[in-house]
């Protein structure tokens, strides 16, 4: 596959949209579709927080320690990506109360993948994990819930 642009947006590309989004018609702030959080955070583990993406996703920071010159040079990227995911949830979002809570937990359950993903290097247990990230869906579901 040849990547054209930036690698976040030709991502965007590939997954987009992804199997956890289900039309559904209106309702939360979601415009025509709905948001299965379990398969989201099941697909984007297994996509990006195991395996070989995981694996150079920790090199890459832990290279950034020590190399100012790489850290320089990533930052942009990451900051990239991210500004990417914003603009995917802030078009899903348009009421700024409600967008702002959707960024928290998307920027929370990233940070809580990618603790659990450096934490799966030294301690293999993966039905615990798994059980991490249901009852951390458990707790977006019930703040999705109250959304506007």
């Amino acid at each position: 596959m040849k990547i054209n642009g930036p690698w976040w947006l030709t991502a965007r590309r590939l997954f987009w949209p992804p199997l956890w989004l289900k039309p559904t018609g209106w309702g939360r702030g979601f415009f025509s579709h709905t948001l299965d959080v379990e398969a989201l955070m099941e697909d984007v583990w297994n996509r990006f927080y195991q395996g070989p993406y995981r694996d150079v996703w920790v090199e890459f920071n832990v290279a950034c320690r020590t190399d100012p010159e790489l850290l320089t040079r990533l930052t942009p990227v990451i900051e990239g990506f991210f500004d990417e995911l914003d603009a995917i949830w802030r078009s899903r979002f348009p009421s700024s109360d409600t967008y702002a809570r959707a960024k928290d937990l998307l920027d929370l359950s990233l940070y809580l993948l990618r603790g659990m993903a450096l934490q799966s290097l030294s301690l293999n247990r993966p039905d615990h994990f798994r059980h991490l990230r249901r009852a951390w869906v458990a707790m977006i579901q019930s703040v999705v819930a109250s959304l506007p």
